[in-house]
Order: C-alpha cells, then sequence, then structure tokens
C-alpha cells in the first residue's frame, strides 16, 4: 500500500493538463487533462479563479478530482478543443451520484458563453438533460474553450467528469438507467431471499442482514435522488440530511452483522468484540457530528478508522486458522473479502485512489459483490449448521435407540431374574416337602416305597432347578432379538402339559381336569419349550391359586389354524375391571390380603414371554369363572406374519 502511495504521488507530481479533442466520442476526462485549485473558504467567484488560473495556481491531477472528506470548494479547468466537423451538441456529466454543486462555465477567449449547472442541491431547467443525474449540456462554439466547474459538496470531494455527443447521449442514458435499476433490484432480491430465508430457517443472522441490505438499499436510494422523484414532498436538502444519518446508521448496521457473523467461541473472541465495539463508537462519534453539521470531519475520522479496524479484525482471526471449521471458515473468508472491499472503498472516498472512470465502480462493486458473498457464506453457513444439527439429531436417535435397547434388555434381565426366583420356588418346596416326608417314614410299613417316591420327587426337583440354571447360562435364547429367536423348536405340547400337571403337589393335581383324545401334538414354534412351560405353568399355577379349592380347574388344547391355542379355565368368582387392567402389572395380586402365596410375578413373567415371542394371551371372565387361552403360531406362520 505504501508503495502504491508513492507511486500515485510521483504521477500525481508529473501530471500536466493537456487539450481534450472533442469529435464523435465519450470523452471521460480522467487522463491527465485536468488542473484543480482549492477554495477552502468557499469565496471565490468566476474572476478570482481566472486570475488564479492566469497566475499558475492550478495544479495539474493525473485522473478525476479526489479531494476525499472536505468542507472546501474545487475548481477544476480543462482546455477544450471543439473542431468545426465535430458535434456541436455536448453534454457534460459528474460523477458520482451523491454531488450538491457542481458549475460547469464554459469560456472562450476570456469571455463566458455558458453556463450549466447540476446537482442535488440546484436545478438548470434550460440546460438540465435528465431529472436525476447530474447531466447538463448545450451547444458549444468551434475553437479552443476552457471549461472551469467548481464543486461544493457536503459529502465526499470527488468528481470524474464525462464529455458526450448528441448523438451518443441516448445510449449513455439508457446504460446509466439500466445499470441502476438492474443494481437497485438485485439488492431487493437479495434482501427478500434473505428475509424469507430467516422466517423460513428461524435464523437471526438472517435477519441482522436484512437490516444491514435494508440500511444499505435506503442509502442508495437516497444518494440516487430516487427518493426525490418518487415523494415529491421531500426537497433536496432534506434528502441530503437523510442520506447522511442513513450511512451512518447503516455503518452500525453493518458492525454489529459482523459482529453477529464472527460471535462463534474463539481463542480471541474478547479481543475482537472489543475491536467491534471501538467500531460502533466510532459510528456513534460519525452520528453526534451528522447531528452537529460536521458530516464531512465525521466521516473522515470513519474512513480512516475502516481502514484500520478490518485489518486489526483479520489478525486474530488468521492465527486461529488451522482451528476453524469449514462453517467458521466460510465466515471469516466472507469477512475477509468484505473487508479488503472496505477498505479499497475507504481509500477510494477518502480520496487515496485517483477517480478514474474505473475506480468509480468500487462502490457498487463493493455493495454488490459484499452482498453476493455474505448471503452466500450465510446459506453456506446455515446448510453445515443444518447439516451438523442432522448429523447430531441422528447421533441422538442413534443414542436413543441405544438406551432403549439397554432398557429392554434390563428389563428383559429383571423379567428373567423374577422367572428364575419365582419358578426355583415351587422345586425349592417340593424338595422341602419331600426331605420333611422322608424324616417321617421310618415308622411306616410301606417306607420303602413312599421313600423312592419322595426320592424320585426330590431328584425331578433338582432337574427343574438344573433346568432353569441352563436357562439362565444360555439367555440369548431369551431374547428374541438374538440368533435363537429365528430358530424354530419341534416339541409334544401334550407330553409338555402332562409333565407340568406331574410337578404340581398330589392335592393339586387332583383339581385339575385334563382330558384329550390326542395321543400327541408336534409344535414347531419360536418360543423353546423351557419358555412355554413357564407360560403354561404360570397360568395353571394362577388358576389353582385364585378359585375355590373345592372348584377343579380345566385343561384345553386344540388345533387352530396356523397354530394351537392352550387354555385353562377356572371356576372361581370372576375379575373385576381394575383386576383385568392390572393383571399383568408387576408385583400386582388381585387380593393382598388372601391368604395365597406369592410375590405377583407369575403374570407379569407370562406377559413378558408373550410380547417378546409374539403369541397372544385373551382373557374371557365373568361370573362363572375366568378363561386364559395362549395361542401360540407355528414359526413359518409367525414368519409370515
Amino acid at each position: 500500500m505504501l508503495c502504491a502511495l508513492a507511486l500515485l504521488v510521483l504521477v500525481w507530481s508529473e501530471a500536466s493538463a493537456t487539450v481534450t479533442v472533442l469529435d464523435q466520442r465519450a470523452l471521460t476526462l480522467d487522463s491527465g487533462q485536468l488542473s484543480v485549485l482549492e477554495d477552502p473558504g468557499n469565496a471565490m467567484d468566476l474572476a478570482a479563479v481566472m486570475q488564479a488560473y492566469a497566475a499558475g495556481d492550478f495544479i495539474p491531477i493525473p485522473a478525476g478530482l479526489s479531494a476525499g472528506y472536505s468542507d472546501s470548494a474545487f475548481w477544476i479547468s480543462a482546455r477544450v478543443l471543439r473542431p468545426a466537423d465535430a458535434a456541436p451538441f455536448w453534454a457534460l456529466m459528474a460523477q458520482p451520484s451523491y454531488l450538491d454543486q457542481v458549475d460547469a462555465y464554459w469560456l472562450q477567449h476570456g469571455r463566458l458563453v455558458a453556463h450549466w449547472a447540476a446537482g442535488d442541491m440546484q436545478r438548470d431547467t434550460q440546460h438540465d438533460l435528465h431529472p436525476r443525474l447530474h447531466l447538463v449540456g448545450g451547444e458549444l462554439p468551434t475553437g479552443e474553450l476552457q471549461l472551469l466547474v467548481r464543486l461544493k459538496t457536503t459529502s465526499t470531494s470527488i468528481l470524474l467528469l464525462q464529455l458526450i455527443p448528441q448523438e451518443k447521449l441516448a445510449a449513455v442514458l439508457d446504460s446509466r438507467v439500466f445499470s441502476e435499476g438492474f443494481f437497485i433490484g438485485l439488492l431487493v432480491v437479495i434482501l427478500l431471499i434473505n428475509l424469507l430465508n430467516g422466517f423460513w430457517l428461524r435464523k437471526s443472522i438472517f435477519l441482522y442482514f436484512v437490516a444491514y441490505e435494508a440500511g444499505l438499499i435506503s442509502v442508495v436510494l437516497l444518494a440516487s435522488g430516487l427518493i426525490e422523484s418518487w415523494f415529491v414532498s421531500v426537497d433536496s436538502v432534506t434528502a441530503n440530511k437523510w442520506m447522511q444519518y442513513a450511512l451512518v446508521i447503516n455503518g452500525f448496521l453493518a458492525f454489529v452483522f459482523f459482529y453477529r457473523l464472527l460471535s462463534f467461541v474463539s481463542r480471541y473472541r474478547r479481543l475482537i468484540a472489543s475491536l467491534f465495539m471501538c467500531g460502533i463508537g466510532l459510528v456513534a462519534l460519525a452520528l453526534f457530528m451528522v447531528l452537529q453539521e460536521r458530516f464531512t470531519q465525521g466521516m473522515a475520522y470513519a474512513s480512516w478508522g475502516l481502514m484500520v479496524l478490518p485489518p486489526l479484525v483479520i489478525l486474530p482471526l488468521a492465527l486461529q486458522w488451522r482451528v476453524f471449521d469449514s462453517e467458521q471458515i466460510a465466515r471469516v473468508s466472507g469477512f475477509l473479502v468484505f473487508s479488503l472491499l472496505v477498505v479499497a472503498n475507504a481509500l477510494y472516498v477518502s480520496g487515496l485512489i485517483p477517480m478514474s472512470r474505473y475506480s468509480i465502480m468500487i462502490a457498487p462493486l463493493l455493495i454488490l459483490s459484499c452482498q453476493l458473498i455474505l448471503h452466500f457464506v450465510l446459506m453456506f453457513s446455515v446448510r453445515k449448521s443444518e447439516r451438523v444439527l442432522a448429523q447430531t439429531l441422528l447421533e441422538a436417535r442413534q443414542a436413543e435407540d441405544q438406551a432403549s435397547l439397554e432398557r429392554q434388555t434390563r428389563k428383559m434381565h429383571e423379567t428373567f431374574t423374577a422367572m428364575f426366583s419365582h419358578e426355583v420356588r415351587t422345586p425349592l418346596a417340593i424338595i422341602d416337602s419331600a426331605a420333611q416326608s422322608l424324616l417321617r417314614l421310618e415308622d411306616k410299613a410301606d417306607a420303602r416305597r413312599q421313600r423312592e417316591l419322595r426320592v424320585q420327587r426330590l431328584r425331578d426337583a433338582v432337574k427343574r432347578i438344573g433346568d432353569l440354571l441352563q436357562i439362565s447360562i444360555m439367555r440369548n435364547r431369551f431374547d428374541p432379538a438374538g440368533d435363537e429367536a429365528s430358530i424354530g423348536h419341534d416339541y409334544d405340547l401334550l407330553a409338555l402339559t402332562e409333565k407340568l400337571i406331574d410337578s404340581f403337589p398330589a392335592l393339586q393335581q387332583e383339581r385339575i381336569r385334563f382330558n384329550t383324545s390326542l395321543s400327541e401334538l408336534e409344535l414347531h414354534t419360536s418360543i423353546p419349550e423351557e419358555l412355554l412351560g413357564v407360560v403354561l405353568r404360570n397360568l395353571l399355577d394362577n388358576a389353582l391359586k385364585y378359585s375355590p379349592s373345592l372348584f377343579p380347574v380345566q385343561v384345553y388344547i386344540a388345533r387352530e389354524e396356523g397354530g394351537v391355542c392352550w387354555a385353562v379355565r377356572d371356576f372361581g368368582p370372576g375379575l373385576s375391571e381394575h383386576v383385568r387392567k392390572h393383571m399383568f402389572d408387576r408385583y400386582f395380586r388381585a387380593n393382598e390380603g388372601a391368604q395365597v402365596p406369592g410375590l405377583g410375578l407369575g403374570l407379569y413373567i407370562v406377559n413378558e414371554l408373550v410380547w417378546r415371542y409374539a403369541l397372544k394371551l385373551d382373557v374371557d371372565s365373568g361370573t362363572e369363572g375366568t378363561r386364559i387361552a395362549c395361542y401360540i403360531l407355528d414359526a413359518e406362520e409367525g414368519d409370515n406374519a
């Protein structure tokens, strides 16, 4: 940057005003055709300026006027030659669009031949060629002419002059109006897209960006004079004051938006926040100066701040570049591009970059490119956040599924433990009863026969405990999600039922009525024989416990389409609505005060096994008793279902 400034000073010092020959082309006076004189007191008239020109007080400049923020008036001189064969009618266009007063004096042989006035603060009805653009024109005499242009503005003292022949005027006007409309229209479209994105995606950062864009569009509309043309009640002075306020407020919105853009957690977050607070303080100072009618001084301070603050913010961000993720890199990259363009624009409006047909495009390109860059940075950032959020939700769902599986597994183990403890009580009771009987058999005549029966019952009970221990070792057979759950098991349901009945005490066996004409009933089902035995034994045990001791309990088996129905019926008083609703709950007992042994686990275990192995229970209860049927599907039918 220092080298560029040194080169600029060198070129400036060596520039000399040249004569501009009018032909059939549109000419831009930015190639050494101009010289300049500053009028600090804004007191020089045309005669005084002509004397200063004759005295050599005008300084040649290599491009257009680029004096930055200044309260001075500036006079620009150019020598123009209009040949006899050139078009007589010429127009003078002054840029940029926010100029207050531009007076063009045409002199020939020291005599004033034409005076054209343009700018936001004045109108020349005789020579004005467009209601908004600083475009004035008229016929010029042949020969050499001197053009003296006076610029007085409350904003940036930069000026680019263009001479346009009449035949080129329509094309220049169309191009200028089209570019303005396209530029403003594109800004409005970007604003609407981001407004919709803000509401649709519910991301507040889009709303910060929309506020910044709205302020920017307000500045453009006020600077281009569109507000005055739309609202005839707004005069030039009021529109100019509004533009000053809008420019300062837009600076505040820009700092707020970029602070929000870079407000992710980082090592130098406090430093970055402090720098943005300094920028907001600088904007507050500029606003105070606008209120004090010192806009140019306030904007001069703000411009110098914009040259310094963005690089200071970029420095701590660059030191953390390697630790940023892709979303953070996108945000920092967007701010980096914006900072470079902001610094270039600050150099331009401050007069450190020459005014030319190329540099005048810095401001609109800055605005347009920044909007597009920031729009796509925001979209990338949001999409990245959505992908991260989607991945997080997926991981959360997976974790939830895993937790659910763990809960199910824990419940399964709890059920198994409850089943084991519940089932082992019966063989232990048999062992205890048989042991007591053995102690009392010594005095009986048939002691040997009774001892053999008791010993056999002891062996059967021990075998039952061994079977339960075997089930505990092979727990995957208890989990229907395991490999064993998909394997069919073959066994005889009649033999299983008779075996279950024989396991009950003699008094209970006498109550059980089981008659069938079948000799065997082979099953091919998904539930192992041991676990189906647990289901059927608990149903039979529950019927024996909760029905009167003098009444029988009936067991039915029937082959049905797709499987077998195994049912047990008692002749008790029936189940109340409350009992039917909670009979399969853990630790629930129909009558806590009844002298019925148990822990309330039998039907709970039945329900768990029925659910896990896709069996089906049907409860039918009335005043004449209760019937509970268990439907056991063939393995193939269960698979097809």
